[in-house]
């Protein structure tokens, strides 16, 4: 979206864009930090490629010592030129801060169980029910706290591959939701310990989840488009279907068949067989990461019970990336990221354009007209409420185009940490704030024993 960008003098840069639709790429191109010319252009240094040396920086940290795909220490800057700035007081307190890498997250929990690691963040719920019951936290070394997690989320979710003509129906899409069954899967595998995701930009202002019906701005953008979209859109909130949580889906898996044999599909010795071709119904789910198969496999049972040849597939990240760049799989479980404000990204999520792009974000194959429209009133928005309106309602047509099976999300965030830090009595609104305004307290660190 940058045409050029030219140096007005030592402390002004002018930025030339293509187009005026988006606040977001001003805001992205003002963030930029301009890198020194001179550091770059001496002898034996080549920008285009890559290098462990540390490279000449401005900020209040300096990269100090790097092992490649072990660890990177980064040290504090004495003479730092922003220390005073108001924005950066009480900030930046470590004198050094180490990022081990570990290739397996067993070992690296006990690593920090062992005191190698200071500070942790939790993301399994098993763990942080069950594995916290060792001497360092019964003895007060290793304190645990479940801070309010505030920011923005993006959609982890099963994702239809659209490309494949089985899922060209939204009626099969939509019957498939109901074979997920979230309630036992919340009260079995997840401790209950999370929140069902009902938008595509959950724990947002942007998504849908509090508003239940379009109104307003977004009822307006929408109306153009009525008779291209499902009229509950209009007169229901999204609600993912819903069980009592024992395992017993047979309301469901009968609502699944009606829907099942609308779109052409009927059950034949058990079978899930299509009408005309007498063919059943198979679906694939690919997976990268083998933690997901314990939260994935009751979902492929599910699958198995309606008469459809369901299987799980777990890859190793190289074979996963060939096969999303090429759309090689008929289902995906996967987590979107979300940085607000919504902006251009999202033509490459959802917009038809993208859909045969390989390599791109759109692995659903979305290639809906009105769904294009809404990223383009997301985009041209001129001021934020605008903006939400617009991203509602395209949330809400994703939504009820059955494009996806929507997990979950955590509204907290697990953090673990060896009591030797001091932190504010008052946290940043969005996150734990750690290690930006955390610091080191030597009094408390003085009654920790065991490490």
């Amino acid at each position: 979206d940058i045409v050029s960008a030219q140096a007005l003098d030592d402390r002004r840069i002018r930025f030339d864009f293509q187009t005026r639709d988006s606040w977001k790429t001003v805001g992205l191109a003002a963030g930029m930090s301009p890198l020194p010319r001179h550091y770059w252009e001496a002898e034996g240094r080549d920008i285009s490629r890559t290098t462990i040396e540390p490279p000449l920086s401005s900020g209040p940290y300096r990269v100090a010592a790097v092992r490649p795909g072990s660890s990177i220490t980064y040290e504090r800057v004495d003479d730092y030129w922003g220390a005073d700035l108001p924005v950066n007081v009480g900030q930046n307190n470590f004198e050094r801060i180490t990022y081990v890498y570990y290739r397996d997250l067993n070992a690296m929990f006990l690593a920090f169980e062992g005191g190698d690691i200071d500070f942790w963040t939790e993301n399994r719920a098993q763990r942080w029910a069950t594995g916290y019951d060792f001497p360092a936290v019964r003895r007060g070394n290793v304190i645990r706290e479940a801070v309010p997690n505030r920011v923005p989320q993006g959609i982890q979710a099963f994702i239809f591959n659209t490309r494949r003509p089985v899922f060209q129906d939204p009626r099969v899409r939509e019957a498939i939701s109901y074979l997920f069954d979230f309630e036992w899967t919340q009260r079995n595998v997840l401790y209950g310990s999370y929140e069902r995701i009902r938008s595509y930009f959950p724990n947002s202002d942007f998504g849908v989840s509090d508003f239940p019906v379009p109104e307003g701005v977004e009822l307006a953008l929408l109306e153009p488009h009525r008779d291209e979209l499902p009229g509950a859109l209009f007169s229901e909130p999204f609600v993912p279907p819903v069980t009592d949580g024992s395992g017993n889906i047979r309301p469901q898996l009968r609502e699944a068949w009606r829907l099942f044999r609308e779109a052409g599909w009927e059950v034949r010795d058990g079978r899930l067989t299509n009408v005309e071709t007498g063919q059943q119904m198979r679906i694939g789910i690919v997976i990268a990461v083998p933690d997901m198969e314990r939260l994935i496999q009751p979902f492929v049972r599910n699958l198995e019970r309606a008469g459809i040849d369901a299987s799980l597939r777990v890859v190793d990240t190289a074979q996963y990336e060939r096969l999303t760049d090429d759309f090689d799989y008929d289902m995906l479980s996967v987590r979107f990221n979300f940085f607000p404000p919504p902006g251009p990204e999202q033509r490459s999520y959802w917009g038809s354009g993208a859909a045969d792009v390989r390599g791109s974000a759109n692995y659903a194959g979305i290639r809906n007209a009105v769904v294009d429209a809404m990223i383009e009133e997301v985009v041209a928005a001129e001021d934020l409420e605008m903006l939400k309106a617009a991203n509602r309602a395209l949330d809400r047509v994703l939504l009820w185009n059955f494009y996806v099976i929507p997990q979950y999300y955590n509204d907290e965030t697990w953090i673990a940490f060896w009591n030797i830090f001091g932190q504010p009595e008052r946290l940043p609104y969005y996150g734990t704030g750690f290690p930006a305004v955390w610091w080191y307290d030597a009094a408390r660190a003085a009654t920790v024993t065991g490490r």
